[in-house]
């Protein structure tokens, strides 16, 4: 059984793309979506790309980064490696599968960062993951 899975928006700029992200997630049965910072703060109201993802949407919690990855296991950061030094180590999606069966074997919750549409994670951010 796959460990449960938390998406989490890290400063989202764009209402639109935030329903887009719940849909897609929603779309694969995922069901637990939470924002850090979201820069529209009627977010909300203002994602209706979330086709089929209105009740993820109503349910996803605001929070801290600290409080969305608090009693995660494993925390996975999605980034671009063309403009920075890549301080962690990196997972390519073929490998992801067994990476995660090894840092799971023991239980655990897994936690999956995406940042800015503009930016992406900070470095600060990425340090924080596995």
């Amino acid at each position: 059984m796959a460990p449960p899975i938390r998406f989490v928006l890290v400063r989202p700029g764009n209402a639109l793309n935030m329903g887009a992200a719940a849909r897609a997630l929603a779309n694969f049965g995922f069901d637990d979506l939470v924002a850090v910072e979201p820069k529209d703060e009627n977010w909300r109201l203002a994602s209706g790309s979330a086709i089929y993802a209105s009740e993820l949407i109503r349910r996803a919690p605001v929070m801290s980064l600290e409080e969305a990855i608090a009693d995660y296991s494993v925390v996975l950061g999605t980034a671009s490696a063309h403009n920075r030094e890549m301080r962690q180590p990196r997972v390519t999606l073929p490998a992801l599968e067994g990476w995660l069966k090894r840092k799971t074997k023991k239980g655990g919750k897994v936690a999956v960062l995406f940042g800015s549409e503009q930016a992406g994670l900070s470095n600060d951010e990425m340090d924080r993951c596995s």
